[in-house]
């Protein structure tokens, strides 16, 4: 209830806003896919496929739960695997596999290593050891002249282009069922030491949710570069593949 576009997938005006995880708290994580793969630093590769499952805990409009397979042009398979219900937080995390080397990253509290073929391990440090506003200041730097773009419409427009094919591959959201939801009361009000200080019945949009052992189908699905249908997982469900070569535009 923060605002009129969280969790749906049109605004009240009728324009398509696609919120959800894969679009908005974790899309920079998407993004970094299709970013990393691409052949200049300031473009990104683009898919040409996407298939996807797109599942709910929440009483929402639009999907808190996505997996997703995406091909680009020059063949190269991303997955990525995102979710608001579940019990523990984990990532982001990536693995990265080249022709001569891996990449990968193991959470917020690690580094990137990159291994080559015979074994041997570069460490690039930290994404978090940034300032947390430095592309704020990029792009400051950016509107005086004194910057160089590294990330402007026609790089970052492989993950809007992906989202659409996200939606298009799955226009109705599965509902997890019932039996492996867990439902939590969360007080709409506590002050600042965490204590309760308006007790009121708890309505459904503030109950905290999240599906049993989520966490650990997901992680076993990255794991085995699968997704949850392909893994046998008995709630789940694929969308047809989406052809993106000559997209022109979000049809709902």
């Amino acid at each position: 209830r923060r605002n009129d576009w969280a969790g749906r997938k049109r605004v009240r005006g009728g324009a398509w806003i696609l919120d959800s995880p894969a679009n908005n708290a974790m899309a920079h994580f998407l993004h970094n896919l299709f970013y990393l793969a691409g052949e200049r630093v300031d473009r990104s590769l683009e898919p040409v496929a996407v298939e996807a499952e797109l599942y709910r805990a929440y009483p929402i409009e639009n999907c808190d739960t996505t997996v997703l397979r995406a091909v680009t042009g020059e063949g190269v398979e991303l997955l990525f695997y995102a979710s608001h219900a579940v019990k523990t937080a984990v990532g982001p995390i990536f693995d990265l596999e080249f022709s001569e080397a891996s990449v990968s990253f193991e959470g917020p509290a690690t580094h990137i290593v990159v291994t080559d073929r015979k074994g041997e391990h570069v460490t690039y440090g930290s994404p978090e050891s940034d300032h947390q506003f430095l592309k704020l200041f990029d792009a400051v730097r950016m509107v005086r002249g004194e910057g160089n773009l590294v990330c402007g419409p026609e790089a970052a427009r492989s993950q809007t282009l992906c989202i659409n094919g996200m939606q298009e591959s799955v226009p109705e959201i599965v509902d997890f069922p019932e039996e492996v939801v867990r439902k939590e009361a969360v007080p709409e009000v506590v002050d600042k030491s965490g204590e309760v200080i308006r007790s009121e019945p708890v309505a459904e949009e503030n109950e905290r949710r999240w599906v049993d052992r989520l966490v650990e189908t997901l992680l076993g699905c990255y794991a085995a570069w699968k997704l949850p249908s392909e893994a046998g997982i008995p709630w789940a469900g694929k969308g047809p593949r989406i052809d993106l070569k000559d997209y022109r535009g979000f049809s709902g």
